[in-house]
């Protein structure tokens, strides 16, 4: 045999040793000692309950139960301990933490010392190896684990006296499950699974800790370096209406969602989210826990094979291919970040199919980023049958001034050169008019703001909407390369300056024509020659440098996927797109001829160019109302074809687009929909503006935001309610759904509700705070056969509302001081679908309840009792001797509740609520009076 061959067998030896070592060690520490900790944990808990998880087992015998900080301390940092009701799925440290916090609770008379110790002997070498990695390629390591778990099982037969023939058993089966437990097939994927958690792991890691800082190019050519953990803004995510810490999105463990969408606008913070997500991964994290490695894949990635390698370098080589790497990663729980499905061409969407094609382990998680004009597209691709279900979830927009001042102050300490300018910054922000405040509603436009106030201050006096902002932000940037041409150009020739600048424009627009945000390093050079040509027309070429204008307008873009090559971008892709919208722009007042086509804006291309569209459309309209009317036909056709064919998406252009009301037109070319929903504050202003400009018009208009948000858009509501002419329906709920954020229940709405009479618009649903007899009036008139909701600030004869027979009546209060008058006008409307809420009881307040309920109870006609569809207690403190005797009181009252089928006058007591049931029979058991009461449980009853 020759030596190469001889060198070659020693490998392979090594190689399959190697791998039946850590084989060994891996199964070891996490199957098979967990496997017999769990069974001697179930003899030690013998007594507990099958459904009692272990902190009640120890807080039974310990008589009190655990403080805060005791039961951090008991249970260390398995934090499935909190919850857990049988062992299976704790690894070592979680069983180890359950013995001795177990041991520690019975304090019995058993002399614990040496089981401990046995125990600690079998968690040690654990932590070791999972810490040292030369541990686990040690054969020494699973000899040692062996030997300390018979020592222990032998130490277990004298504590667990009463099952020694058990234990018995245990180590014949520990002993054959040693002899079975290495397989060669098992052992190439455990090893290469262990060498991707290990050494790859440690490789992309060490690739993404340069994202720790952040690189910001200004438009005025200078860069600042920040930390981002110091500037990142905790970003929330919606989940239809709901706004939810962006945490969320890993929650749900369900294999049938393993996908997650997140869609949002350019600057939305798309890309800043994933990234933090990479660097809380490489952190410490407890939302991340459930991941054993993390894959990013951004747009400049082709196929899988081309993300093996670029993460785990050479591991690859080590396992012999990259399919071998991508073999074991389906073995393991992996989260993928896809950064941006928008920003991918036709080749490049290659990776997004391999990636959705292969069988991941079910605990995997794939995110994509997308913007909404593509998530349609994105959710037809994954509605395919071979993909698995996924969740959408949307960027949360800045509503609230307070969080943009938070965020503005975040970026401002990382900008400022001196302690006071994050305070003038925050200052001049809260100084703008709220209109315009609340058009700052993506990060990306408040990082803008922070850097005009920085370079330019004066500027920000003279905006007045968010298009002033980009206008000043693509001056900096023309002043900036005027600056440094200046100096080298002959003659200091404008056109040269501003045909360089277009250049930049037009290649803008070429790349976004081929969705496309990076350039390659041909590209560039290819970008280079063009500025060469031009500086060559005004013979400059010996002069100036075309590779300075090209540092100026284009940043290095290192790959976070680990790629060798470097690709180019503009700053920012809203940067980008600005620059496009200025070469459309600046065409179109030259020409009045149709120009889109010849720029490359066709109906196969606009999809990718709607934020330019928009962007045209409004400095056109601002700058050059009359240019605008030529091209206004154009314009709106190739909006269309960019994916504005449905009344939201047409909505959407409307709200971006404040001072065109031409926009409207647009909702004409949509379908028709039955419902136009008005969610948000800039819905508002937007409908408005539809219903004036434009000839559709649906049957309802569902208004639903918190009544606060409403508020502030008074002058636009006023507006829409004054040209509903042809909307026959109104649905209005002014309570938050699922908000985060604290409501008052009880603030009267009357000032919203009152403009309603000046439309001619029926009320079917509404949801909201009444106070007046003024705001009663209103939604008596409107209101006919409506469905009502209503929470009441004070008060009020609420008789004149006619809800609908068939449909519930839900009315809320506060208690009412048992002393306080009744006002005979305070009776609820007749309905046998009436319910009454009674917010807040306090504590022996039982008087006041009953009075409350006494207060607003009507009469049914022919009868002497008065009847309600449902009475609850919110938020009550009453006790149960206070409820006896409620619940007894109404009785006597006469007052009953729609339960004929109950047996019985009781209440139930749910969570928070507290269900009065009424009736005229009483429990069978008990005697005939009411004083017999139940406090029962509702699962007992419905």
């Amino acid at each position: 045999m020759s030596s190469s061959a001889a060198s070659s067998a020693v490998t392979h030896a090594q190689y399959y040793e190697e791998m039946k070592t850590v084989t060994d060690n891996v199964n070891g520490f996490f199957k098979l000692i967990p496997k017999y900790l769990q069974k001697l944990l179930n003899f030690e808990c013998e007594d507990k309950v099958a459904t009692q998880t272990y902190r009640a087992y120890m807080e039974k015998y310990r008589d009190e139960p655990f403080k805060g900080v005791e039961w951090k301390r008991c249970r260390g940092k398995s934090k499935k301990i909190d919850t857990a009701t049988s062992p299976d799925g704790l690894d070592i440290i979680a069983l180890y933490a359950l013995f001795e916090g177990i041991y520690a609770a019975k304090n019995d008379v058993r002399d614990k010392t040496k089981m401990l110790e046995k125990l600690r002997a079998v968690k040690e070498p654990r932590n070791n190896a999972c810490h040292e990695e030369p541990d686990m390629y040690n054969s020494n390591t699973f000899e040692e684990m062996k030997q300390e778990m018979f020592a222990l099982l032998d130490e277990a037969k004298q504590f667990y006296d009463k099952y020694k023939s058990d234990i018995d058993s245990m180590k014949l089966e520990l002993d054959r499950d040693i002899k079975t437990g290495f397989s060669p097939g098992a052992t190439v994927q455990s090893f290469n699974c262990h060498r991707i958690l290990t050494k790859g792991k440690d490789i992309a890691i060490a690739r993404f800790q340069k994202y720790k800082e952040e690189a910001l190019h200004f438009e005025d050519g200078t860069v600042t370096t920040v930390k981002r953990p110091e500037v990142f803004h905790p970003i929330k995510v919606m989940l239809q209406d709901r706004r939810l810490p962006f945490q969320d999105l890993f929650q749900s463990s369900s294999s049938t969602e393993q996908i997650v969408l997140i869609s949002g606008e350019a600057g939305a913070g798309k890309t800043t989210l994933l990234m933090n997500i990479i660097l809380h991964f490489t952190g410490d994290e407890d939302y991340l826990k459930s991941f054993e490695i993390l894959v990013y894949i951004d747009s400049d990635t082709k196929s899988l094979h081309q993300v093996a390698n670029g993460h785990f370098g050479d591991v690859c080589t080590e396992l012999g291919s990259d399919e071998a790497v991508l073999e074991a990663l389906s073995q393991l729980h992996v989260l993928f970040l896809v950064d941006g499905f928008d920003e991918l061409n036709i080749k490049s969407t290659t990776v997004l199919y391999e990636l959705l094609q292969k069988n991941w382990h079910p605990n995997s998680r794939i995110l994509i980023t997308t913007r909404p004009q593509d998530s349609g597209e994105l959710k037809k691709f994954l509605s395919k049958p071979h993909v698995h279900k996924f969740s959408a979830y949307k960027m949360a927009p800045f509503s609230e001034l307070s969080e943009q001042l938070k965020f503005i102050e975040r970026y401002a300490q990382s900008l400022a050169d001196d302690p006071a300018s994050p305070l003038a910054m925050r200052k001049r922000f809260e100084e703008f008019d709220a209109k315009l405040q609340k058009s700052f509603t993506e990060p990306i436009s408040l990082v803008h703001f922070c850097i005009i106030f920085k370079k330019s201050p004066e500027k920000i006096n003279q905006w007045g909407s968010i298009i002033d902002v980009s206008r000043d932000r693509l001056e900096l940037i023309k002043t900036y390369i005027e600056d440094k041409l200046i100096k080298v150009t002959p003659n200091n020739n404008a056109d040269l300056m501003k045909g360089l600048f277009l250049i930049f424009c037009q290649w803008a627009l070429k790349f976004l024509v081929q969705n496309k945000i990076t350039f390659t390093a041909d590209d560039r050079n290819e970008l280079r020659e063009t500025c060469c040509r031009k500086i060559e027309q005004y013979g400059a070429l010996h002069v100036v440098d075309a590779k300075t204008i090209l540092n100026v307008m284009l940043k290095v873009r290192p790959s976070m996927s680990g790629h060798a090559n470097e690709t180019y971008s503009f700053s920012h892709k809203s940067l980008q797109e600005i620059l496009a919208a200025h070469f459309i722009f600046h065409k179109m007042k030259k020409s009045a001829e149709p120009v889109l086509e010849s720029v490359g804006v066709t109906a196969e291309t606009c999809k990718s160019l709607r934020v330019v569209l928009l962007f045209v459309v409004q400095v056109l309209r601002d700058e050059e109302p009359e240019i605008f009317k030529i091209h206004w036909p154009k314009l709106k056709e190739a909006l269309c074809h960019s994916g504005v064919d449905f009344f939201g998406a047409a909505m959407n252009c409307v709200a971006r687009c404040p001072g065109v009301p031409e926009m409207a037109e647009l909702v004409d070319l949509t379908p028709p929909v039955y419902r136009w929903r008005v969610w948000k504050g800039s819905d508002v202003a937007a409908v408005a503006s539809i219903l004036l400009h434009a000839q559709a018009r649906p049957q309802r208009l569902q208004v639903w935001m918190e009544a606060s948000i409403l508020r502030k858009e008074a002058g636009s509501w006023t507006k829409l309610l004054a040209a509903t002419s042809g909307v026959e329906e109104l649905e209005l709920c002014l309570r938050p759904h699922n908000s985060d954020q604290p409501y008052d229940a009880y603030q009267s709405d009357d000032d919203l509700i009152e403009p309603l009479l000046n439309s001619g618009v029926r009320l079917v649903k509404f949801d909201g705070c009444v106070g007046t007899a003024a705001g009663v009036a209103a939604l008596a008139k409107v209101g006919r056969d409506a469905f009502f909701n209503i929470h009441l600030a004070t008060p009020v004869a609420l008789s004149a509302l006619k809800p609908r027979s068939h449909d519930f009546f839900t009315v809320w209060t506060r208690p009412l001081s048992p002393l306080s008058p009744i006002d005979p006008k305070w009776l609820l409307p007749a309905s046998a679908l009436t319910s009454l809420f009674v917010d807040g009881a306090d504590e022996g307040a039982w008087e006041a309840a009953a009075h409350t309920i006494s207060a607003f109870a009507f009469i049914r006609r022919k009868h002497t009792i008065t009847w309600f569809r449902t009475l609850v207690l919110k938020n009550s403190r009453l006790c149960k001797a206070d409820l006896s005797l409620l619940v007894k009181e109404l009785h006597h009252r006469g007052i009953r509740t729609n339960h004929a089928k109950e047996e019985g006058t009781f209440a139930a007591i749910d969570k928070d609520c507290v269900h009065l049931i009424i009736t005229d029979s009483l429990p069978r058991a008990g005697p005939a009076g009411p004083s017999e009461v139940r406090i029962v449980k509702p699962s007992s009853w419905w």
